[in-house]
């Protein structure tokens, strides 16, 4: 899989403590968009399923969220990774194809390995600063399992979070919300 980031321990992409997994490439291309540093699919680093997996299994997490990029623009590969750590994991996955359109393009099978599935294309003018895992208001929450449904009134203590990596002293600020004020430019 084409991967342009990873927390390993983020508290903001979903319930608890999330593997987070940015995908690299993307489709779409919102307008407004936070993550336009993952558009490019000559970008980012190829990780195989196999090494994902090893590199979770050895945290302690309680979950893994997938966003990007574009998750599904990596269709097969990002199955081949769910299929190695669900139903373990809870999933919850993001993307801009709306559940209508990945039911038209035979996307359907992915469906099978995601708890929360946030769906809809990002729109700027419908930005959400609920304690909620999306980008807009537009964007649905679907919780597909029976598992996830205990996470319908969950809310965050946390919106956004500022990572700095000791070595590098690269910042990295997350979240399905961040203020104007503090977002990478």
């Amino acid at each position: 899989m084409k991967i342009n980031n990873i927390i390993k321990n983020s508290k903001v992409n979903g319930p608890g403590t999330r593997y987070t997994i940015w995908v690299q490439g993307c489709s779409i291309h919102c307008d407004g968009c936070l993550n336009q540093d993952t558009w490019d699919f000559n970008s980012g680093k190829e990780i195989s399923a196999k090494e994902l997996m090893k590199d979770v299994e050895q945290l302690k997490i309680d979950g893994i969220s997938i966003t990007g990029g574009e998750p599904l623009d990596q269709y097969k590969k990002v199955i081949e990774f769910l299929k190695l750590v669900y139903p373990k994991y809870n999933i919850l996955l993001t993307t801009g194809y709306t559940l209508n359109e990945i039911e038209q393009r035979r996307l359907k099978e992915i469906l099978d390995y995601i708890d929360i599935l946030i769906t809809g294309p990002f729109v700027q003018e419908l930005i959400d600063t609920s304690d909620k895992w999306r980008g807009s208001t537009n964007q649905k929450i679907s919780f597909l399992t029976e598992r996830s449904k205990q996470f319908k009134n969950y809310i965050s203590k946390y919106r956004t979070e500022i990572k700095i990596n000791k070595k590098t002293g690269e910042v990295i600020v997350d979240g399905f919300y961040i203020p104007d004020n503090i977002r990478n430019k």
